[in-house]
């Protein structure tokens, strides 16, 4: 993927008139990289595996918090379902730049006192 689709994806994403904050109006600003390969912890896998994938980083509009939230159920909460939107809204916008859908990681952020942000759930699928 060329930088200017990967910004142009970034810049679609966060929109105020983009599906994604109109389906999901708890999302705050969307961060989305593209990487050309497969991180590899370990061998034990069977070594790389060079393919493309994407790390979308999703920052809520919700109050500040002092303290570290614990994992929750982003539904209950904020009606907001991470897999759903990676899974089914993402493919429908990939294929608007002409591309296919990509393996991902996804984290879900919230704002502290700060100013910064907690991460309180991540989720990846290498499809």
């Amino acid at each position: 993927m060329k930088p200017a689709v990967e910004k142009a994806i970034e810049k679609y994403l966060n929109s105020p008139d983009g599906d994604i904050k109109k389906i999901y109006p708890v999302i705050d600003k969307v961060d989305f990289n593209y990487h050309l390969e497969v991180p590899t912890f370990d061998d034990k896998y069977g070594g790389s595996d060079w393919k493309p994938y994407v790390i979308v980083d999703l920052y809520l509009n919700t109050p500040p918090t002092e303290k570290h939230p614990y994992p929750i159920d982003l539904w209950s909460y904020y009606n907001l379902d991470e897999i759903y939107l990676m899974d089914y809204h993402m493919p429908n916008i990939y294929r608007l730049f002409g591309l296919d859908k990509y393996p991902y990681i996804v984290n879900v952020h919230t704002p502290d006192t700060e100013g910064g942000y907690y991460k309180i759930k991540d989720f990846t699928s290498w499809l």
